[in-house]
C-alpha cells in the first residue's frame, strides 16, 4: 500500500473488520469490506473514497450522476450528506457489468501517395442471387484517392482472382507500388494465395483485431455507403433484388465520380486517380427503359434495329 509520502506499507491479509461508531444517543455497527491489514502502519487509516463508493453500491451501482443528485438534491429522503461527492471512475463490478469499449483513436489522415494503402472488404452472401448466381461481392479502396472498385463473387473464395487484376492496372496508373493492405481477419482476404501474393510481394498486412469492426471503419463506410445506395436504386427502379449486383457495381461508379471529403476542392476520386476531369454527359437514370441498337451486320430481313432493354449500369474502362 503506497502512502502519501512515497513510501510503501507491507500489508498481510485482507478482510472485512467491523466498528462500531456512536452518533449522538445511537450506537451504530458498520462492516467494512476489503480492509488491508498492515502491522507497520502507525495509525489506522480509512478512505473516505472509499466510504463514498458504499452509496453508489446500495444504489445499484448507478450511474455516478445519478447517484450524486440523489444524496445532494431533494429527490428521496432517509439520507444524509453534506460535503462534496467524489467518486472513483474504477468501479470493477460496472467495468464488468456495463463499461462500454473505448472508441479507437483515428488521425483521420490520408497516406500521401496513391496505391500505398488499400483497406478491403466482402460483403455477403446475401439470400438472393443475382441473374448469373453471385452471391457476394468484394470491395477495394485507394486510402489515397478514395477510389473504389467491386466485383461480385460467386464466393468469397474468388477474392484472389480479382485482387491481382486491380493491383497492375493501379500500379500502373499511379507510378506506385502497394505498400500495405487494410483488413479485418477474413480468411479470404489473410490466409491462402492472398497472403502468399502479399507475402512475395512485400506487401504488409494490416489486420485488425476480431471484432474491432471500427479498426476497419474506411471500408466499412463505404460498404454501408454502398449498400444503401443499391437499395434506393431498386426502390426507385421497382427492379427485383436479383438485380443488386448491377446496382452495386452502378453505385460504386458513382463513389468515384463525386466529391468526398478527403479530397481538396474540385477533386474528385477519378481524377486523382485518372489525372482528368469526369464528363458526366452520358449519365442516364439506372433501371429506365432503353433501346438497344442491334449491329447491320446481324440485321435480318425486315427484322428490328434494336431491342428494348432496361438500363443497368456502366463499364469502368468504355471509351467515352
Amino acid at each position: 500500500m503506497k502512502t502519501a509520502d512515497c513510501g510503501v506499507l507491507e500489508t498481510l491479509v485482507k478482510g472485512d473488520v467491523k466498528v462500531r461508531l456512536t452518533c449522538g444517543t445511537q450506537s451504530i455497527m458498520l462492516v467494512l469490506r476489503d480492509c488491508l491489514h498492515a502491522p507497520s502502519a502507525p495509525i489506522n487509516l480509512i478512505s473516505v473514497g472509499a466510504m463514498q463508493e458504499q452509496w453508489h453500491c446500495c444504489l445499484g451501482h448507478l450511474g455516478i450522476d445519478v447517484t450524486r443528485a440523489i444524496l445532494t438534491k431533494n429527490y428521496a429522503t432517509g439520507v444524509d450528506w453534506s460535503g462534496a461527492v467524489n467518486f472513483s471512475d474504477h468501479c470493477i463490478p460496472c467495468l464488468i457489468g456495463k463499461h462500454p469499449q473505448q472508441p479507437y483513436s483515428h488521425n483521420h489522415n490520408c497516406m500521401s501517395a496513391v496505391c500505398k494503402l488499400l483497406h478491403m472488404d466482402t460483403c455477403g452472401p446475401f439470400p438472393v442471387l443475382t441473374s448469373h448466381k453471385k452471391s457476394s461481392f468484394w470491395v477495394i479502396l485507394n486510402d489515397k484517392s478514395n477510389y473504389g472498385h467491386i466485383v461480385v463473387l460467386a464466393a468469397r473464395n474468388d477474392v484472389y482472382d480479382a485482387y491481382w487484376k486491380v493491383e497492375s492496372p493501379w500500379e500502373a496508373k499511379s507510378g506506385n507500388h502497394v505498400v500495405a493492405v487494410h483488413m479485418d481477419g477474413a480468411k479470404e482476404l489473410c490466409l491462402g494465395h492472398l497472403e502468399e501474393h502479399f507475402t512475395s510481394c512485400g506487401i504488409a498486412m494490416q489486420v485488425t483485431a476480431p471484432y474491432a469492426h471500427s479498426q476497419n471503419g474506411k471500408i466499412e463506410c463505404y460498404i454501408r455507403t454502398i449498400k444503401d445506395g443499391f437499395q434506393t436504386l431498386l426502390a426507385d427502379s421497382g427492379l427485383s433484388m436479383t438485380f443488386w449486383g448491377d446496382t452495386a457495381l452502378t453505385m460504386n461508379y458513382f463513389r468515384n465520380w463525386v466529391p468526398t471529403l478527403t479530397l481538396p476542392n474540385d477533386i474528385t476520386p477519378c481524377e486523382e486517380m485518372e489525372h482528368v476531369k469526369p464528363n458526366l454527359a452520358h449519365l442516364w437514370v439506372w433501371g429506365c427503359q432503353c433501346f438497344v441498337a442491334i449491329p447491320q451486320e446481324l440485321h435480318t430481313k425486315g427484322g428490328p434495329c434494336c431491342f428494348e432493354a432496361i438500363f443497368v449500369g456502366y463499364e469502368d474502362n468504355c471509351i467515352r
